[in-house]
């Protein structure tokens, strides 16, 4: 909004109207609420357009219609206090109401009070005012700002005192406003876990910015970070950034290897998969086979095919149906030893307590006494010619879980606070797997 035009038109389109009339603006401002009705109103108050001229009422609805969001109206009030116009000179008062206009968007006015805290013609001479103006400035997006919070308040220098929170803040949004040094400055400050301005959402996404900024380092970082948490899919992606980017510091370069340690680790993981989804699906063929002989009472047809299926599975079905039968005088001997290499819990012992009550010699439960595999696995040689006691196929797929990377890369307290990051704050990934 230009005032000068404003006041211009003003001039030319009002006409003034008796001291006891309202403001032509003035009732959209106050039953609206609308901050540009507002400064309208102080405008034609200040000029007695429509109504006669009134400073304080127009300082008023100038105030009100900056609260409203209206920068101009505290920018107007800055310029009259600072040039004494309708009001005393008042400098200090002149700043607050430029550094007021700042907060809401104004940059012009953020750098009329950085001035008039700092220059000495003002005699206000006021670090720690600037130093907020700075702030502000920054946070409405006044670049300049932002890098002079970080210069002087990271450590404190040149009279001003060290504010580091606030340097970190200033850091991020200088960050956001894409400069590289101010992103350099905000991973250092919200990154480090031993930061006191660690915070491990907003470390995140700096890692973030700085990776898509070419910055391999921070790639590597933001990797190692979805890797401590289990999100492997975004682990590898950053791995591989700080890969294919030029190397930093000396380690970057590691990511190819943890890349490609994650790759592998994907392929192991559907092997797996591949290995469970047939396993699943040749007992479920197994087990309803099963069910049909057991449904016909043939219950040493049903012993014969489980032994035939390799499965522990299958196995562990038949022998809970023979056992809850009854059924154990038509099992053979042959099959009591392959079952009891077999299985375990109560299954096992069921068998166990069959093969006793036969008095096959073995003694206790499977493992102790002459009841061990070595000594099955004779006894069946002895009565199958000396065939090899048959062993039940894997039910699984061996597989190793990825290695995480050493406590001395992340501490489990900055594991935590990323977990919580990814998991619990707001606008995060609730539905990851590592969340559940």
């Amino acid at each position: 909004m230009n005032i000068l035009k404003i006041f211009a038109a003003l001039a030319i389109a009002m006409i003034s109207a008796p001291g006891w009339a309202q403001a032509p603006s003035e009732q959209s401002c106050n039953q609206q609420n609308d901050g540009e009705f507002c400064f309208y109103t102080g405008v034609e108050y200040i000029q007695g357009q429509g109504t006669a001229k009134n400073v304080q009422k127009a300082f008023d609805y100038f105030q009100k219609s900056c609260d409203l969001g209206i920068p101009d109206g505290c920018n107007v009030l800055g310029y009259h206090f600072q040039n004494g116009i309708d009001v005393d000179v008042d400098f200090a008062a002149a700043a607050q109401h430029y550094h007021n206009a700042c907060k809401v968007g104004m940059h012009a006015a953020c750098d009329s009070a950085n001035a008039m805290y700092l220059q000495g013609k003002y005699g206000l001479n006021n670090k720690m005012a600037a130093t907020q103006v700075w702030f502000d400035a920054c946070q409405s997006g006044v670049l300049k700002m932002c890098q002079w919070g970080i210069d002087y308040l990271i450590e404190g220098r040149d009279g001003y005192a060290e504010n580091r929170t606030a340097a970190a803040k200033m850091a991020l949004k200088g960050c956001l406003l894409q400069d590289p040094n101010a992103c350099d400055w905000a991973e250092y400050l919200y990154a480090t876990p031993d930061s006191p301005q660690f915070e491990a959402l907003e470390a995140m996404r700096i890692l973030s910015i700085n990776c898509v900024q070419r910055k391999s380092a921070s790639c590597l970082r933001l990797g190692t970070i979805y890797h401590e948490i289990g999100v492997y899919d975004k682990a590898e992606f950053f791995y591989q950034q700080a890969c294919d980017l030029p190397e930093e510091e000396g380690n970057s370069h590691q990511g190819c290897g943890h890349a490609k340690d994650m790759r592998e680790y994907f392929a192991d993981v559907a092997e797996r998969e591949r290995i469970m989804a047939e396993i699943a699906e040749r007992n479920k063929q197994n087990f309803a086979q099963l069910s049909q002989l057991l449904a016909k009472g043939d219950y040493a047809g049903g012993m014969a095919f489980a032994v035939e299926s390799r499965s522990v599975e299958v196995a562990e079905r038949a022998v809970i149906a023979v056992n809850q039968a009854g059924a154990w005088g038509t099992i053979s001997a042959d099959y009591l030893y392959i079952m009891a290499t077999w299985l375990k819990g109560g299954a096992l012992a069921a068998v166990n307590a069959e093969m006793q009550r036969r008095g096959t010699g073995l003694e206790g439960q499977f493992g102790e006494g002459t009841n061990t595999p070595a000594q099955i696995a004779k006894r069946y040689a002895e009565a199958n010619n000396g065939r090899q006691l048959p062993s039940a196929r894997a039910s699984s797929s061996s597989f190793s879980p990825i290695a995480v990377p050493s406590s001395a890369q992340i501490a489990q307290s900055t594991r935590d606070k990323y977990r919580w990051a990814h998991c619990q704050m707001s606008g995060s990934n609730t539905s990851a797997t590592v969340c559940q």
